[in-house]
């Protein structure tokens, strides 16, 4: 029987102001967007997909920063990149109750979940060099624990 993954994708979008979407869901609180990518969908594909459902705008100057895999049930790939506001006016969605545009020294400082924040930490500190980190966080809750089993730069 043929393994079965979790294939998702996350991006931190930076406006002309240097200033960073977050989205606040119902069950996380702020994050940024993102989701499953679809059968037959490519990556990119699936990143426009979702910010044009979750806020509504269009982003282009993707770049992968950083892909996690996470070792539970299903195992999970990840791909996180950052991307610049292109245009459009946010919105709120089904998914997305509020939405800012913060400052890079106040993201983290919003961001409760500490999966999260450690990945949106990894993208605010790209370099031009992908990240890949391997890990274990059970749940995305605010006391979960975030245990790096393995990590590279390639």
């Amino acid at each position: 029987m043929p393994a079965t993954f979790y294939v998702g994708v996350k991006v931190l979008i930076r406006n002309l102001e240097g200033h960073y979407l977050l989205i606040h869901g119902p069950d996380r609180g702020w994050e940024i967007p993102g989701g499953g990518v679809e059968e037959d969908e490519d990556l990119l594909a699936a990143l426009h997909r979702e910010v044009d459902e979750e806020v509504g705008i269009r982003i282009g100057n993707e770049k992968l920063a950083a892909v996690y895999t996470n070792h539970i049930e299903p195992p999970r790939i990840l791909f996180w990149f950052l991307a610049d506001f292109v245009s459009g006016d946010p919105r709120l969605s089904d998914e997305v109750s509020d939405f800012i545009w913060c400052p890079r020294e106040q993201v983290l400082g919003k961001i409760d979940l500490p999966v999260f924040r450690a990945r949106i930490e990894d993208l605010l500190s790209f370099n031009g060099t992908i990240l890949y980190r391997a890990f274990r966080a059970s749940t995305l809750k605010k006391d979960s624990k975030y245990e790096i089993l393995r990590e590279a730069r390639v």
